[in-house]
């Protein structure tokens, strides 16, 4: 009896400073690696969320976290208070009236040893994206051309949803962002195009 006693009281101090210390665990779903940090006090639980894709000598990374409202400029509706219709006083795209959930952090593209990244201005205002275990595989693809590199993602859900295709060329490293809804209620709508150039991140 005493021989357990010893033993429970082993565990609990055990358990006390993993708590008080604070813990990581990873988990891995097909291409999602899942870093999880648990603090205490006046700290936040931050989670980093990563997944990528792969193809020929190119990998994309897309990493995403839990929406920041505290950096971002909101606008509400006049009359109906909750319901946001700007962030950052642009249009937005992944919900229709809510707060996001969650963001894209950054997009990176790796050509074997050489690594560059996307200007925010291409995802900054894409939330909820599709993303993780909860959803398909495809919803975050990538597909290589002669010429260029095809990366689709879905998100959001009804009035909220998109799709956004960038189309990454191989020899400029310029990118074409194609932004659609989901939801046209006046007919046929042209997606958004939008262009900027990858930056080359050092070594």
């Amino acid at each position: 009896m005493k021989n357990i006693r010893y033993f429970l009281h082993a565990i609990f101090i055990v358990y006390l400073i993993s708590f008080v210390l604070g813990s990581t665990t990873y988990g891995r779903d097909s291409n999602v690696l899942q870093k999880k940090f648990f603090t205490i006090g006046s700290q936040k639980k931050e989670v980093e969320l990563v997944e990528s894709r792969e193809v020929g000598k190119y990998k994309v990374i897309i990493k995403y976290k839990n929406f920041d409202k505290t950096k971002r400029k909101l606008k509400f509706h006049k009359r109906y208070k909750t319901s946001l219709i700007k962030v950052d006083n642009q249009e937005y795209y992944g919900t229709d009236g809510t707060l996001p959930t969650r963001e894209i952090s950054s997009i990176t593209l790796f050509e074997k040893s050489k690594r560059f990244g996307f200007p925010s201005v291409q995802y900054n205002l894409l939330f909820e994206p599709h993303i993780g275990k909860d959803y398909v595989e495809d919803a975050f693809s990538v597909k290589e051309h002669s010429s260029y590199l095809e990366i689709n993602l879905s998100g959001g859900d009804g009035a909220g949803g998109y799709e956004v295709s960038w189309l990454v060329f191989k020899k400029s490293k310029v990118i074409k962002r194609k932004l659609s809804d989901h939801l046209v209620l006046d007919g046929p709508k042209k997606p958004s195009i939008t262009f900027s150039k990858l930056r080359s991140i050092p070594k």
